[in-house]
């Protein structure tokens, strides 16, 4: 095509639109509107570009005012907003204001549409609704949404998503699909809540991770478009955005259940969320199970891939990173400084809960291990814990309180802990024990005897004065004293036994006692089944006894609870034979809260016995022994914890 071609071409456009009639609902009826789409689609077709670029530039603006003028004529609904916006882009380029300003009185155009109120048959908001959606599906359309500002782009989304719903999903996935506009929303959505989410997961409950700002962030959930989280392209975006949902919401269940009472509309929200996220037709609500095999995969996964990577420079990088996260500890400059220092508790950092250990750790995997992905708030305290005893030269781990900190020198990683300070027993217990003094004694190796000068007593008091009452108890390994109140020194025994002490039933009179050492012969009781009250005393006395290296009062065994309140005190006796490498697999969660292996378990009392309230989103309502015995940790035949024996009990060798 030539240049004077082209001029021709244009006059005879030119001559069509003067001549064109005003279209109308009446005339499209009758078919005499065929000229008006033919136009349009001239005007759009890319031989029309072509034809322009060779005329001048007077003539093409001479033309193009021609189209402005007569843009009466055509469809106000479907035509007029695309030719004044080809007119304003051609004539003044992509990013003039006057071309954006089309473009956005375009856009409001058709959102208003999307909110008339309904009207006659066959033009209410469902034919409106398809009309609008065809339209933003059309090519026309589809020319100016590269050139929309970003939140011009937000709000056409929002606008059809308010809507989507009504549409079938075969029509759905072609807005999906064809609109990029929308899944480019639906993406800023579900990284955003993800992003707060995380947050939150990370200070919660303290300022700013309050329960209204939680509700902030789930309301902004409610938006029409999550449910289209699908549409996200990248798998891992969508898989944080519900691994960050799900936490939220088992924390509103478990210890952060009180932020429900202060704001009541979590529950709401979070029980929307669940239904429209975590629930599968014909299963029902998914969320716990989908959860615990999600954290169960990632902490499988991150122990394996650090095991593989730890060794040479590239676990020297992490070593250093996590180095750096640990509060400095200044060594000590002699034998006090130093024992000062090991009961001091300086340096600590806590594994459980959020922790920049673990964004550390994950921060590292993801430079060293191509393709890695685990979300935020995903590592169980275990794993930081197997993670840091690879560095047991350089990290002192508390396996107890899950808790770290700096080593001052080589060691094996695990943590030693001094033993606790000389008990002071009460006055009425100490008299009991200096009556024992000169009734009953234990022979390392041998039999027991009655009327001996050593005392039944541990090891740690073997070898001390009588007591006296409001004196504390002697040292571990403290040399004999000279002799003084209460009678004279006693030698202590070479190899002293830590001696075994079976307490009397509960109830009634005392039953035999048996004081059995650690590794000693057989021994004799000390007192016969309905003894004399002094026997009863020293049974009582011995019974308040704690063996060498045993927690102090408040603080839990090994592997057990800490005890603040009666349930934990029954759960600690109900777990007596439980194997102590599964024991240390159950801690406290909250409040009346305990994490048994991957199962959530809520206990409660009921007239002094402990019962099993729940297990995750299941109410059971039975014995803590019963769940104990269904999962295997307690044999079936084992009484229960507490039980009193009906014989007497035997001497334990």
């Amino acid at each position: 095509m030539t240049k004077h071609f082209a001029s021709s071409w244009l006059q005879s456009l030119s001559n069509k639109l003067q001549a064109l009639e005003q279209w109308s609902w009446a005339a499209d009826k009758r078919g005499a509107c065929s000229i008006h789409r033919n136009l349009f689609r001239e005007f759009f077709s890319a031989q029309f570009g072509k034809t322009l670029a060779l005329v001048d530039e007077a003539k093409k603006t001479e033309f193009l005012v021609v189209i402005e003028k007569h843009l009466y004529k055509f469809d106000a609904n479907t035509q007029q907003f695309p030719l004044m916006c080809l007119c304003a882009l051609l004539q003044h380029g992509k990013d003039s204001p006057k071309t954006q300003e089309k473009i956005a009185a375009w856009v409001n155009f058709l959102l208003e549409r999307l909110r008339r109120p309904s009207g006659p048959a066959g033009t209410g908001p469902s034919a409106q609704l398809s009309e609008v959606v065809e339209e933003c599906l059309s090519a026309p359309f589809q020319r100016f949404v590269p050139l929309m500002e970003e939140s011009l782009r937000g709000r056409l989304a929002d606008g059809l998503g308010e809507r989507l719903t009504e549409l079938s999903e075969d029509v759905q996935k072609r807005v999906i699909d064809d609109l990029p506009a929308v899944p480019a929303r639906v993406e800023e959505l579900v990284v955003g809540c993800t992003k707060d989410l995380n947050a939150w997961l990370e200070s919660a409950p303290r300022f700013p991770a309050t329960p209204m700002a939680l509700a902030d962030t789930l309301s902004k959930m409610e938006h029409p478009l999550v449910r289209f989280f699908t549409a996200v392209k990248q798998p891992t975006r969508k898989e944080a955005f519900l691994v960050a949902v799900a936490l939220a919401l088992q924390g509103l269940r478990t210890r952060f259940r009180w932020m429900c009472a202060a704001e009541p509309d979590l529950e709401y929200l979070g029980g929307e969320l669940q239904r429209k996220l975590f629930t599968v037709e014909g299963q029902g609500p998914v969320m716990e199970m989908w959860l615990s095999s999600r954290l169960k995969k990632y902490n499988t996964e991150v122990a394996t891939r650090t095991a593989a990577l730890v060794t040479g420079a590239v676990g020297e990088r992490l070593r250093a990173r996590l180095q750096s996260l640990f509060p400095t500890r200044e060594p000590p400059s002699g034998e006090a400084d130093a024992s000062a220092a090991a009961g001091t508790d300086d340096g600590w950092m806590a594994l459980d809960g959020p922790t920049s250990l673990a964004d550390a750790l994950l921060e590292w995997l993801g430079e060293s291990s191509p393709g890695f992905f685990c979300p935020q708030h995903t590592l169980a305290r275990e794993t930081l814990t197997g993670v840091l005893l690879r560095f047991s030269l350089h990290f002192e781990v508390d396996t107890q309180r899950m808790r770290a900190r700096l080593r001052l020198s080589g060691g094996t990683g695990a943590l030693e802990v001094a033993p606790p300070p000389p008990p002071v027993l009460p006055p009425s217990s100490q008299a009991a024990l200096v009556l024992a003094q000169s009734q009953t004694a234990v022979r390392p190796g041998g039999a027991a005897s009655l009327g001996t000068p050593q005392a039944a007593l541990p090891a740690p008091l073997a070898g001390s004065l009588p007591l006296v009452p409001g004196q504390p108890l002697p040292p571990p390994g403290a040399p004999p004293r000279p002799p003084g109140i209460g009678g004279p020194a006693i030698v202590p025994p070479p190899a002293p036994a830590v001696p075994v002490v079976v307490p009397p039933p509960l109830g009634g009179t005392a039953a035999a006692l048996a004081i059995v050492p650690v590794g000693g012969g057989a021994t004799a009781p000390t007192a016969a089944a309905g003894g004399s009250s002094s026997g009863s005393q020293l049974a009582m006395a011995l019974q308040q006894l704690k063996a060498p290296g045993a927690p102090p009062a408040g603080q839990p065994a090994s592997g057990g609870v800490e005890v603040d309140n009666l349930v934990d005190l029954l759960l600690n006796e109900a777990l007596e034979g439980v194997a102590p490498d599964v024991r240390a697999q159950i801690f406290k969660a909250g409040h009346g809260v305990y994490r048994m292996g991957t199962k959530e378990v809520t206990l409660h009392t009921t007239n002094g016995r402990l019962y099993v309230y729940r297990v995750g989103e299941v109410v059971r309502h039975v014995p803590i022994q019963t769940l104990l015995k269904e999962e295997g940790l307690l044999p079936a035949d084992q009484p229960a914890a507490g039980a009193v024996p009906a014989a007497a009990p035997e001497v334990v060798r």
